[in-house]
């Protein structure tokens, strides 16, 4: 059985806890930061810097018309440069 589907059958069955929480949430974010690895290096040989500029473009009016709050989305070093302008 996987860390997911563990996860899963514990909320389901009242056995979450604090530290559960915790232990899922690093879960979680070492995948997302695996995938985004693997993706946007995958992306960055692939595509020509203008399309990669494009899509950024377009998923920045995206996130910004779509009601999230806009740190949900930020990288860190884009909030500390946005900071310090």
């Amino acid at each position: 059985m996987g860390r997911c589907e563990a996860s899963s059958r514990a909320l389901r069955g009242g056995a979450w806890t604090p530290r559960r929480s915790k232990t899922f949430g690093e879960t979680l974010s070492q995948h997302i930061r695996t995938e985004e690895r693997q993706l946007f290096e995958e992306c960055q040989r692939q595509m020509p810097a203008g399309e990669i500029a494009h899509a950024g473009a377009a998923l920045e009016e995206y996130f910004a018309n779509s009601g999230m709050p806009g740190a949900s989305c930020a990288l860190a070093s884009s909030s500390k440069q946005k900071k310090q302008k």
